[in-house]
């Protein structure tokens, strides 16, 4: 343990997984400071404002005492530009790791994505942590790997630990993302082209996710790049029946070759979205959980129910 009580400040406040690690970390008696673009609850005095995050934004008053930073703040939307990730997601994230290092920070927590080794993963090869960076086409993925090479130079002559954790697809209640439309599909009750499907995709449930974070706090050595996901992995046609059985929502699924499914998500701009719903994602987190010594303390059925509830 790093010391009896450290002081945590967690930036991206308004966003899903900061909102509801913060959460938690009241609820262990930390103390836990926020940066949010608009705050929300008046009545907290441990929040600061910070309406951009950039190459210029002023971290002095946020950091002030500060032990354990956890950065998860970024810009992750379609409609943001190039010069968009790389001010918020790669100089961003560099500027306030190095104001970090001057205010005396003994940790910084970096949240990436596992879509900085690549898109998709091998049948037989998931991603571990020693997979090699390799993002593809989006912007988001490639701002990440960026910043984490930027974070490595920085912190790599100063006393301040680099942490990196590499997410998959988070859900959870409440998210705004993939999983939410596919919670909305389902909800249609339409006739869906998943019969067959048979791929491999490692998701991690909002709540598993906080509680390993919660352990990184507790524990001295850490490694410089943990990954992390439920316990095995699931089928996006799993998925979908575990979350339509429980939405009490009855789908007829049926069967199209795949090279047709893909043409037609090719064709109409959603290659993404084809590779979310269609390809492997696998990760390989044994390592990562046994340096914690953690497991995950929900499963992905428990996970995907309590989802499906609200």
């Amino acid at each position: 343990m790093m010391q009896e009580s450290p002081k945590i400040l967690v930036t991206g406040g308004n966003g899903y997984i900061a909102s509801n690690l913060i959460e938690l970390l009241k609820k262990e008696n930390f103390e836990c400071f926020s940066t949010q673009r608009k705050i929300i609850n008046t009545s907290s005095k441990n929040i600061f404002l910070t309406n951009d995050i950039n190459e210029k934004t002023n971290w002095a008053e946020p950091l002030k005492n500060i032990d354990i930073v956890i950065h998860a703040a970024a810009t992750n939307s379609h409609r943001a530009g190039n010069e968009s990730y790389e001010s918020v997601n790669i100089l961003g994230s560099a500027n306030l790791a190095e104001q970090a290092i001057k205010a005396g920070v003994k940790r910084f927590i970096f949240l990436s994505t596992i879509k900085v080794n690549g898109n998709s993963s091998d049948l037989e090869n998931p991603f571990t942590e020693k997979s090699p960076l390799n993002p593809q086409s989006d912007a988001y993925s490639n701002s990440k790997a960026l910043a984490e090479v930027k974070l490595k130079k920085i912190s790599r002559d100063s006393k301040m630990e680099l942490v990196i954790i590499r997410l998959p697809m988070v859900y959870g209640e409440g998210i705004k993302n993939n999983f939410m439309k596919l919670k909305k599909i389902i909800s249609l009750r339409i006739p869906l082209p998943f019969k067959g499907i048979e791929n491999k995709r490692s998701i991690i449930y909002i709540r598993n996710l906080t509680d390993f974070i919660f352990k990184l706090l507790l524990k001295k050595d850490l490694q410089d790049i943990y990954l992390i996901c439920d316990e095995g992995s699931i089928s996006t046609l799993e998925m979908i029946k575990i979350l339509s059985s429980n939405m009490d929502a009855e789908i007829k699924l049926f069967k199209v070759p795949k090279n047709i499914l893909e043409f037609f998500f090719n064709f109409f701009f959603f290659k993404n979205l084809y590779q979310s719903l269609f390809g492997n994602l696998e990760i390989n987190c044994e390592q990562s959980k046994k340096n914690l010594k953690w497991n995950p303390p929900y499963s992905t059925k428990e996970g995907l129910r309590n989802s499906s509830l609200k």
